[in-house]
């Protein structure tokens, strides 16, 4: 039971002193309240925790009601394994962005390219991404760019949604106002080349929108892939909406595991979006805005009435995508279900990491004169015999 008092005592020229006592309390399964007489009333239902005042003077005051914000990602807020470095070689903190200087003690996370200052730790907001790859040049599907352990969802997306959403779920038409397309196209470069994580603290949130439609649309293989355009289409056809959400629930269980924790997140992430009413976003304007990007067409050479006719299946599979209540979406971005589902998901062919290396070169690569076996020669005996 946790309860707390607040006392107040405003003093009047000629009229005395005006008390105020307020009391904010855990309600218990009946909630209570407390008149003007100080006793207490009890209610049938009240908020969690309900603000309950006692005023001495015949002034009434209106309780204090509680402003609720919209919720942020909780599902995928990974910690780093950190590790104190003495750098030898400059790097940027990801917190404050200055340098941390040569033969400086700092901290490293041993999963992300997360680096920072010993005391920028407590202040540090960026999640973990861990294990992505960093092979350039080879990458065009979406799992070349997420992590290797689940939940499989790029770093851009991620770095870029939690951005979107400290800052930027008060700012009118996000994901509809169009950003700057150079700035765009330099954020997603140095998201997809560099080492480590750029600062997003100061970049424009239409920008941060921007980077994540730019990252989608240039996927070769859109995030619903080509082969299962035919199935996602044929589970909106002509059936009820209770038909609808389970054949689309078991058509996402057909995804990829990369695809389908990505879909997951930015599905949440635009309900988010929705639910805010300073963005004035709502789901059918967002399934407009997306549904081009995620699932793409069903071939390259389309005549232009076939477009449009695949244009309204993508808005209304997307649309229903987006009305599937949020618990069905959790268990596939939460860090503790996310190994369970890992083990159900298709296996995807990668490239090989650092790791094995060593034994990719032993299997097919030439081997390197440093590994060649010198070869002994011996004289001939005296005598000539051999």
């Amino acid at each position: 039971r946790i309860v707390a008092t607040t006392k107040v005592t405003i003093p009047q020229d000629g009229q005395g002193a005006i008390r105020a006592e307020s009391t904010i309390e855990t309600a218990p399964p009946q909630a209570r309240q407390m008149n003007a007489l100080g006793d207490i009333e009890y209610i049938d239902e009240a908020p969690a925790c309900t603000p309950q005042k006692s005023i001495s003077t015949p002034a009434t005051i209106k309780p204090i009601t509680p402003v609720i914000t919209p919720s942020t990602t909780g599902t995928l807020k990974r910690g780093h394994n950190f590790a104190r470095k003495k750098f030898i070689k400059p790097e940027i903190c990801i917190n404050c962005q200055k340098r941390i200087r040569f033969n400086m003690d700092g901290l490293r996370c041993r999963d992300c390219p997360v680096r920072c200052h010993i005391n920028c730790r407590p202040h540090l907001t960026i999640c973990c991404v861990p294990g992505t790859p960093t092979n350039k040049g080879l990458m065009s599907h979406l799992a070349d760019y997420a992590p290797v352990v689940p939940p499989m969802i790029p770093a851009l997306i991620v770095h870029c949604v939690h951005e979107i959403e400290s800052r930027g779920l008060q700012e009118k038409g996000i994901y509809r106002v169009s950003g700057s397309e150079r700035e765009i196209k330099a954020l997603k470069e140095r998201f997809l080349k560099n080492k480590t994580i750029p600062h997003l603290g100061n970049i424009d949130v239409h920008v941060l929108c921007g980077c994540i439609k730019d990252f989608l649309r240039s996927l070769s293989d859109p995030l619903i892939p080509r082969t299962l355009w035919e199935t996602f289409c044929n589970a909106v056809q002509n059936q009820s909406e209770e038909d609808i959400v389970r054949h689309l629930t078991q058509a996402i269980g057909r995804l990829p595991q990369p695809n389908r924790d990505t879909l997951a997140f930015l599905i949440l992430h635009f309900q988010r979006v929705a639910e805010s009413p300073e963005v004035s976003m709502p789901l059918k304007n967002l399934a407009r805005v997306f549904a081009p990007t995620i699932f793409g067409n069903s071939s390259d050479d389309l005549e232009q009435g076939a477009i449009l006719a695949e244009i309204y299946s993508q808005c209304t599979i997307m649309e229903h995508l987006l009305k599937i209540p949020t618990e069905h979406w959790i268990p596939y971005v939460s860090l503790e279900t996310g190994k369970e589902n890992s083990q159900n998901s298709t296996n995807l062919l990668r490239t090989p990491s650092r790791q094995n290396k060593d034994l990719v070169y032993s299997l097919y690569a030439t081997p390197f004169k440093t590994t060649l076996k010198r070869r002994k020669f011996f004289e001939t005996p005296p005598g000539g015999k051999h």
